[in-house]
Formats: structure tokens, C-alpha cells, sequence
């Protein structure tokens, strides 16, 4: 059998080129496609040894099936760039997540020590959160306060035109 017949014909300028100009007895031929009985084509690594057979310069081919072995590099490979990508990704997703603790850092430091009063209430009106000067003007404490209606904190003198503009407030929202 002939060389060429193991290999795709879009290889043969390839071997040609290797066996041109060659003295050594031992030589690495490298990776190669060799097209098995089935029709099936895989990856070779391939090596040759120079030898007299019949008083004829011959050269002895081992042959070994790698396919399985590339296509595991080859996926290694891929696993690579999609954990480099996600690592990317994390270390983004880190640096904006620093940012926005800072920044919610800040506002809450600017809240926690201004003298207005702040109530924070889920959209059915209860209190989920005050400031200290809150607690300070009113009085109430922060555990007598949160989850209660904000009803309690409306005086007889409270106007309730405003009233009905912060519930309406509260019910759209904002």
C-alpha cells in the first residue's frame, strides 16, 4: 500500500515536502490526517525510522491515533477562554459593585447625619425606615415606628389636602 492512500489528497504536497532532503535515520514527522479503512479521518502523530528492506532504502512508519488527545487540548482550550472571559466579567462586575457600596455608603452617611427628617415606606404605607433626626424631632424611637402606618403621625392640625397628595404619592410609586 502506499503512503498517499492513508492521507486526504489536499496532504500530498505536504508529504512530498517532508520527504524531501532528509538523512536522518530517526525523524519526527509531527501531526498528520490519515484516513482509516471506515473512511474515518483522525489525527496522527507520526515517526519513521530509515531502514534497508530487500536492499531497498525504506522507511518504517509508526503511527499513532491522537485525535481523542487534540480535541481535549482543543477544548481545554475553549474552557480556557471562557473562564479568562467570566473571570473578566467578575472582576467588572466586582469593581461596580465597590463602586455602588461607595456610593451607597456615602448617601447613607449624608442621610443618617442630616437634620430633615427621612421616612422610607413601602407603596401600602408602612414605615420600613426613618433617619435619626427623625427619631430626634418626633420623639418615637426606631423600633416604635417601623412597620406602622404613617396615619399615627398625623396631627389634628394636619392639612389634608396634603395628606391625600402623599398617599397618592405612596400608591403611584414615587
Amino acid at each position: 500500500m502506499d503512503i498517499t492512500a492513508m492521507l486526504p489528497p489536499e496532504d500530498y504536497r505536504k508529504l512530498q515536502s517532508a520527504l524531501q532532503n532528509e538523512s536522518e535515520e530517526f525523524l519526527e514527522r509531527g501531526y498528520w490526517r490519515h484516513i482509516k479503512k471506515s473512511g474515518e479521518i483522525i489525527a496522527a502523530s507520526v515517526s519513521t525510522y530509515r531502514i534497508k528492506f530487500d536492499n531497498r532504502d525504506c522507511e518504517m512508519l509508526m503511527a499513532l491515533d491522537v485525535t481523542d488527545q487534540l480535541r481535549y487540548q482543543e477544548d481545554l482550550k475553549s474552557m480556557y477562554i471562557v473562564e479568562k472571559t467570566l473571570k473578566e466579567e467578575l472582576e467588572k462586575n466586582i469593581t461596580l459593585l465597590d463602586q455602588a457600596y461607595t456610593e451607597k455608603k456615602r448617601l447613607a452617611d449624608i442621610i443618617e447625619t442630616v437634620n430633615n427628617i427621612i421616612i422610607i415606606t413601602d407603596l401600602n404605607g408602612l414605615i420600613t425606615w426613618v433617619n435619626p433626626a427623625f427619631t430626634k424631632h418626633s420623639g418615637y424611637s426606631y423600633e416604635e415606628v417601623v412597620g406602622r402606618d404613617t396615619s399615627f403621625l398625623h396631627g389634628l392640625e394636619t392639612d389634608t389636602v396634603i395628606q391625600e397628595e402623599i398617599m397618592t404619592s405612596l400608591h403611584k410609586g414615587e
